[in-house]
């Protein structure tokens, strides 16, 4: 998932940067829920954010 994407066993979060259908693939994917939004201050990188 690199850094436009971070996931666990609750849920994932999508780079708003993601397309409805990259959306829908996770979803299906997981089995999870899925969010889109950013961290930081709109930084839409997620991982290099997540964990600071």
């Amino acid at each position: 998932m690199g850094s436009i994407a971070v996931a666990n066993d609750k849920g994932v979060l999508l780079s708003p940067e993601a397309k409805d259908e990259d959306v829908k693939k996770v979803k299906e994917y997981f089995g999870l829920p899925v969010n889109v939004g950013t961290v930081n201050r709109g930084r839409s990188f997620l991982r290099g954010w997540i964990g600071r």
